[in-house]
C-alpha cells in the first residue's frame, strides 16, 4: 500500500506542470490501490486521475 502511495507522490513530484503528470499512470496506481486498500478517498481521487486522463 505504501509504496503504490509513494508512487503516486512521485508521479506528481516530477511532473513540471499539472498538465505533464502521468495521469494514465497514477490512474493505475490507483486502480491497484482500490484493490488492496478500498476507501471513499482513493475512489475519488482515482476519478479525478481518470478525468484528468479524458
Amino acid at each position: 500500500m505504501y509504496a503504490l502511495q509513494a508512487s503516486i507522490a512521485a508521479c506528481h513530484a516530477i511532473a513540471e506542470t499539472p498538465e505533464k503528470t502521468n495521469w494514465e499512470r497514477i490512474s493505475a496506481l490507483y486502480d491497484a490501490l482500490s484493490v488492496i486498500s478500498p476507501s471513499p478517498v482513493v475512489e475519488l481521487n482515482r476519478a479525478v486521475a481518470i478525468s484528468m486522463v479524458y
